[in-house]
């Protein structure tokens, strides 16, 4: 998914986190410094929050998420991959998965989606070739994982350079590593967490029940579009559903 404002750009919100965290674990006299922060910390709350919606938002329903809207979600970035294989890489094509489909937008033509749909589908059950089309670093799970990262990452290191009392070159040292390890580690864990949380691969099979054409959201661009599937899940999806 496209992002679009700056909250749906995690290092935006890690950034705000460190220049705290820098000023407070540098900072000579930090009793002065907290008394500020404590003093205009509604403020930095409010801001704190904007940056962090999506991850304080799938902190409490996202991970969660019901097995078919998982599948969904596999069929709707293979969709989207191949649409951005015809329209560029940059076409502003985008979607969302639900329980009993998917959504796209940026879309020209319905036959697009048709012909995506296809591909995908030939992909995955022919030629046994998905994880690239699947996990993708603009999903809003990535950059959920890339948000709660941060936010622990900073908060351990923040708790270590306050209370250590560590001298400043060794405390530069420390926050210098903190901004390598996020850049290093964000994608592959955004990626890997999007695999074994947020994508089901448990059918065997899938097909469009039909499209329709439905009304723009705020930040969707072009055609906006609803894709009903219908998933045959396998026999080991099944029975579990049955065991709960």
């Amino acid at each position: 998914m496209k992002p679009y404002l700056p909250f749906r750009r995690p290092f935006i919100s890690f950034l705000f986190y460190f220049i705290l965290i820098t000023i407070i674990a540098l900072a000579s006299n930090k009793s002065e410094i907290m008394s500020l922060f404590l003093f205009l910390f509604p403020w930095l709350a409010l801001i704190f929050f904007f940056l962090n919606m999506p991850f304080i938002r799938a902190a409490f329903q996202q991970f969660r998420m019901h097995e078919s809207k998982k599948m969904n979600h596999v069929l709707e970035h293979g969709t989207v991959y191949f649409l951005k294989e015809r329209y560029g890489k940059y076409s502003g094509v985008g979607g969302s998965a639900d329980y009993d489909g998917f959504r796209v937008s940026g879309v020209k033509k319905k036959k697009h989606i048709y012909e995506a749909f296809n591909k995908l589908v030939e992909y995955i059950f022919k030629e046994k070739r998905w994880e690239h089309l699947m996990t993708s670093k603009l999903c809003g799970s990535n950059i959920v994982t890339a948000q709660g990262f941060g936010i622990i990452l900073l908060t351990v290191t923040g708790f270590v350079l306050i209370f250590l009392k560590l001298k400043n070159f060794v405390s530069f040292i420390v926050l210098g590593l903190n901004i390598i390890i996020y850049f290093l580690l964000r994608y592959p864990l955004g990626n890997f967490v999007q695999k074994k949380l947020f994508l089901s691969f448990n059918f065997e099979n899938a097909k469009i029940v039909g499209i329709k054409r439905v009304k723009k959201g705020l930040f969707e661009e072009g055609g906006v579009y609803f894709v009903e599937t219908k998933i045959l899940k396998n026999k080991k999806a099944q029975c579990s559903e049955v065991r709960k």
